[in-house]
């Protein structure tokens, strides 16, 4: 059996460094940070993190909060350029973490936008995983789809409605 934690590293580079290093102390096995922090590291603060977790024996696996809640996959605001931007810059990070699943819940980006019909935001959310899954094969990365409980989300909120957006 294998530990891991899933958590967030914070803001500050040197807290989420230290809390890698302190979960490899602590016995786990692998971290799970949130990609969305991940990806808005500054360039020399993300190659500081990579090169201190290769030094460390636990790895970073997985990660969640796949897209920033300010980064809209759903609505009228739908910017697909800096959409593309971003799954290039993101994914490119965590394979060079040697992440090998991110999860999709993303409830503060997914979410339709009152008063936007939902099955347009269906659609634009089968078009995000379609950018998402071409983007994620370079870095050989799987794409985990997380329904969410209808407190957090008004889409994707069941298993069922998960496979049928993985389809």
């Amino acid at each position: 059996m294998r530990f891991g934690i899933c958590g967030n590293l914070p803001a500050h580079l040197t807290e989420g460094v230290e809390s890698v290093e302190r979960a490899f102390e602590y016995g786990y096995d692998y971290i799970e940070p949130a990609l969305a922090t991940v990806a808005a590291m500054p360039a020399e603060d993300f190659a500081a993190l990579l090169a201190r977790v290769k030094a460390q024996s636990i790895r970073v696996e997985a990660c969640n909060i796949f897209f920033p809640r300010t980064l809209r996959l759903t609505g009228a605001e739908v910017n697909w350029d800096a959409i593309q931007a971003y799954l290039e810059t993101a994914l490119a990070r965590a394979g060079a973490l040697g992440v090998k699943v991110i999860v999709f819940g993303s409830a503060g980006a997914k979410n339709v936008p009152e008063g936007f019909p939902y099955h347009e935001a269906w659609k634009q959310l089968v078009r995000v995983c379609r950018m998402a899954a071409e983007v994620a094969a370079k870095h050989g990365i799987t794409i985990a789809i997380e329904p969410l409980n209808h407190k957090e989300a008004n889409i994707v909120t069941s298993v069922a409605e998960g496979l049928a957006l993985m389809q």
